[in-house]
C-alpha cells in the first residue's frame, strides 16, 4: 500500500480494511522518487490512514496501531522475510528507528502509537540501526558523506540539462 504514490498517479484508493479482513498480507511504504518525491515513509503512515478513515467514511477505520504495523511486521510478512525483519525478537536482524518527541506537537497525545502515526515525520528520526549497525546518529549521517552525495549529484544534472 503506498499511499502517497497512489495519490500522485491517481491509481484509486485501495481498499486496505477489506484487505485486512480478508486475511490479505499487506504492508505499507513509499514507492518510488518518480510517483512520490519525499519518500517520508511517516508521512505516508499518515496519509495512509487518512485515506482509508475517507474511504469508509470511519473515524475508526485503519486505527494507528494496525498502520504502525503494515510498516513494521506486516510489510515483512507481505514480503515473507517475517523470519528476519519486522519485530524486535533474538536471531532478527537489528532494524530500529529512533524518533525524537520532544517537539511541541508531541506533547498532547499519550498514545505512541497515535504519536508516531499522526505527529511524526522523517525530519523527527534521531537514529537509524540497520542490522545492527547504526547508520545515523543523532539526525547524522554516519556511514557515508552527504554532502559530497549531494555535490555529486548536483554536478550530474547540471552535465545532464547542460548538453
Amino acid at each position: 500500500y503506498n499511499p502517497v504514490s497512489n495519490m500522485k498517479l491517481a491509481s484509486g484508493m485501495a481498499r486496505i480494511v477489506e484487505m485486512l479482513k480478508l486475511g490479505i498480507r499487506v504492508g505499507i511504504g513509499t514507492d518510488g522518487p518518480g510517483s512520490n518525491n519525499s519518500l517520508d515513509l511517516l508521512q505516508d503512515i499518515k496519509i495512509g490512514t487518512l485515506l482509508q478513515k475517507t474511504r469508509y467514511m470511519d473515524p475508526t477505520a485503519l486505527p494507528a496501531k494496525q498502520a504502525l504495523w503494515m510498516a513494521t511486521r506486516g510489510g515483512a510478512e507481505a514480503l515473507n522475510l517475517s523470519n528476519l525483519i519486522g519485530s524486535i525478537e533474538v536471531g532478527k536482524k537489528a532494524d530500529i528507528v529512533v524518533i525524537d518527541t520532544r517537539k511541541i506537537r508531541y506533547i498532547p497525545v499519550r498514545d505512541p502509537y497515535t504519536a508516531i502515526t499522526y505527529c511524526s515525520s522523517g525530519s523527527d528520526v534521531r537514529d537509524v540501526i540497520v542490522d545492527g549497525k547504526i547508520i545515523v546518529r543523532d539526525g547524522e549521517l554516519q556511514t557515508m558523506d552527504l554532502q559530497k552525495i549531494v555535490e555529486d549529484l548536483e554536478n550530474a544534472v547540471q552535465e545532464l540539462f547542460a548538453g
